[in-house]
């Protein structure tokens, strides 16, 4: 299972990554059961745990020392140790897990990550076309002039123009989600 999650993260097969590791889940929704959680805090721990290990896995190319189980499991104890000293709740300190990051890492990484998902969100809201568009620019980083081939635009200036269109539907709907 571990091999899995690790193959799938590196080839960006997010789902089917998730989908391994989220066997796991019970043992991670046990520990905060037994810790003063409920079902809720054990998901949203869990599914903010698969956040951190994805940008660790993927975006800074990070070397496991342990199996990738083992390692999302200590992230989701640091995690769950830093919602309970903010609640004023109190785990005993045998139960802090030797990870390979600091609880303030942990806690700037999870912001980020917040952001990431908003992100994502937004980005599935503005459409397949504006989607693929914005990822041959920033993500390929692709020219103008190869990213209206690609996508049959009959010219650069309107692929330009389709770009500006989709980064204004991303920040109008960023504002949206903010407001509301």
């Amino acid at each position: 299972m571990n091999d899995k999650i690790i193959y799938y993260l590196q080839q960006q097969q997010f789902q089917k990554a998730y989908a391994q590791a989220y066997l796991y889940f019970p043992k991670v929704k046990g520990h905060i059961l037994k810790h003063g959680g409920n079902k809720a805090d054990a998901e949203d721990v869990f599914q903010d745990g698969l956040l951190v290990m994805t940008e660790n896995l993927t975006t800074l190319n990070y070397e496991l020392k342990s199996s990738a189980t083992t390692y999302l499991f200590g992230i989701c104890k640091l995690l769950w140790l830093a919602k309970c000293r903010k609640q004023g709740k109190e785990i005993p300190t045998d139960e802090i897990p030797e990870v390979e990051l600091n609880e303030d890492d942990l806690l700037e990484k999870l912001e980020k990550e917040k952001q990431f998902v908003q992100l994502g969100k937004v980005m599935n809201d503005i459409g397949e076309k504006c989607q693929e568009l914005l990822l041959l620019f920033y993500g390929k980083k692709l020219s103008m002039k190869m990213i209206a081939n690609k996508l049959k635009f009959s010219s650069e200036k309107i692929a330009r123009n389709q770009k500006y269109k989709c980064l204004e539907r991303a920040k109008n709907l960023v504002s949206t989600k903010n407001s509301s």
